[in-house]
């Protein structure tokens, strides 16, 4: 009997210190967090938290053409990679958005390269643009999203044989599926001052059909994939 109750004694005893050995070391974890992320300042926590409406972000865009091919990017591996290919893909910086803000402009003009061009202001719409401001809200630093983007009747285009051969381009030997670079003229009503000079800005366009007469060609983007690179920059 005695030594039945030095058992249950002993094992009441472990228990006791198996739970305040625990509670130790759930509190040591806890003080050790504290001050990893004390030492980290509120950067990791500003990471964490998901992007809100009309707060600032640096975002990395990526868009694709009708056939799933990268016309305008931030990435320079895929721009490499992609260029090396002989795909017609221009090379961007990481664009600053504010969170479902939208542009007020039709055309927002963002400076891009090539290692056998000279630097162009490619123009990204101003509805694509307010598809990807819309899609940044929720998203986390990190996240990749990838966006729809809503065609419009005036994407497709006929383009006379002269002008496919003022591009540099020879209607002998252009082909469907082929891509080319496109001037878009500033929207007529941005021109109040008639001394201003026009602007110029380029897509990438895919033809979409060849006739005797010209081509069509197609100057939107199916898809654009969004990472949110940094929230709250200014």
């Amino acid at each position: 009997m005695k030594a039945q109750e030095k058992g249950k004694k002993k094992k009441k005893a472990e228990s006791a210190w198996t739970a305040k050995r625990i509670g130790l070391i759930v509190l040591g974890v806890g003080f050790a967090l504290i001050m990893v992320v004390t030492s980290w300042g509120m950067a990791p926590l500003a990471s964490l938290k998901p992007a809100q409406a009309g707060e600032s972000v640096s975002v990395g865009l990526t868009f694709y053409d009708g056939q799933d091919r990268p016309v305008l990017t931030n990435n320079i591996r895929l721009f490499n990679a992609t260029y090396d290919k002989g795909g017609l893909i221009w090379l961007i910086s990481p664009q600053t958005m504010r969170v479902g803000i939208n542009s007020t402009k039709e055309i927002v003009p963002v400076p891009a390269y090539r290692y056998d061009a000279r630097q162009i202001n490619y123009a990204i719409f101003g509805s694509e643009w307010d598809t990807v401001a819309s899609a940044l809200e929720g998203m986390r630093q990190g996240d990749v999203k990838k966006v729809t983007l809503e065609q419009q009747p005036y994407y497709i285009q006929p383009m006379s044989n002269q002008t496919v051969e003022i591009l540099g381009y020879n209607m002998s030997t252009i082909k469907e599926g082929q891509q080319i670079p496109v001037p878009l003229m500033e929207p007529s009503e941005n021109l109040s001052d008639v001394n201003k000079t026009p602007e110029y800005f380029f897509r990438t366009a895919t033809i979409l059909n060849v006739s005797p007469g010209g081509v069509i060609i197609d100057i939107g983007s199916a898809r654009v994939d969004v990472t949110a690179i940094q929230l709250g920059t200014s």
